[in-house]
């Protein structure tokens, strides 16, 4: 007898890393010449504590215009406590 109740998973910063490099760099493509592009380079996460960093470098280019910058955005990690501890 199994009881499907509750689920536990597990994600590592290792398996998120995998994928988004599996995914491989974004890019917005259009088709008109003079339109804005997008690029999202390098992508990966870093877990500490309750939080995951997201790292990305993004390049946004319009005509003769090229703007370069890194990101660095914190994600909240929230977990049930109260469920962790029935495991």
């Amino acid at each position: 007898f199994i009881n499907a109740g509750e689920i536990s998973l597990s994600i590592s910063e290792n398996l998120i890393n995998e994928y988004l490099k599996t995914i491989g760099e974004y890019k917005t493509s259009t088709k008109k010449d003079n339109d804005p592009k997008w690029i999202i380079q390098d992508p990966h996460v870093k877990f500490n504590n309750n939080e995951a960093l997201f790292f990305a470098k993004v390049l946004y280019k319009k005509d003769l215009i090229i703007i370069k910058k890194d990101i660095k955005l914190i994600l909240k990690i929230k977990y049930d406590i109260k469920k962790i501890s029935k495991l």
